[in-house]
């Protein structure tokens, strides 16, 4: 008797140092999109629609972050010059620099997405409307997609790729404009609404 007794105990005992040393207390983290530290409260208040939050989770701590969804700037001559040199030779086809690109730019894999966008009849009827705007569609390096509908170029470069590379969402968008002012859009978005931005 008195040895289940002390058996029962020590287990008990066992038990609860055993959750005890489980309940550590994480440090907790939190950034806005120009990487300076916040409050959890103000991390958490955010509802902007074009900033994401994303939280990770490990041993030692919970690291929560918010990401732009969209981003503006304006890229000077020379780099835009540049840019331009690379997105011909990755479509093989001169770029005509009177018009807005809009690069739809898919990581690897994403065939669902890019097979949503390309047969999206509503947004190349709408695309119509606005000559000004000269869509292209593009994969990662070393993701080949192949579609009987549209052409999907492959960056062959990675020069796309290094705008997007910390974000890493499926699908992207990239607009320029002659006069360089540029929009970046992470992640999925409505069409409409990326054509709105293109005009």
């Amino acid at each position: 008797m008195n040895f289940k007794f002390l058996l029962t105990v020590f287990t008990c005992l066992t038990l609860s140092v055993i959750s005890y040393s489980q309940t550590i207390t994480k440090e907790e983290l939190f950034f806005n999109p120009e990487k300076e530290l916040i409050s959890k409260k103000k991390f958490n208040k955010a509802k902007d629609r074009f900033i994401n939050k994303r939280v990770i989770e490990n041993d030692t701590a919970i690291i929560g972050y918010q990401i732009y969804r969209r981003k503006k700037g304006n890229i000077k001559s020379n780099v835009l010059k540049n840019f331009y040199r690379l997105l011909g030779e990755t479509v093989s086809e001169p770029i005509d620099t009177t018009k807005n690109i809009l690069i739809h730019f898919y990581f690897n894999p994403c065939e669902k997405e890019i097979e949503s966008e390309i047969s999206n009849y509503k947004y190349f009827f709408m695309l119509k409307r606005y000559p000004i705007v000269k869509p292209y569609f593009i994969t990662e390096k070393g993701y080949k997609f192949t579609s009987d509908n549209i052409t999907v170029h492959e960056d062959k470069f990675d020069f796309i790729r290094e705008i997007f590379k910390d974000y890493l969402y499926c699908t992207n968008y990239l607009i320029i404009k002659p006069n360089g002012d540029y929009t970046i859009i992470y992640g999925k978005y409505k069409l409409n609404l990326v054509l709105d931005s293109a005009v």
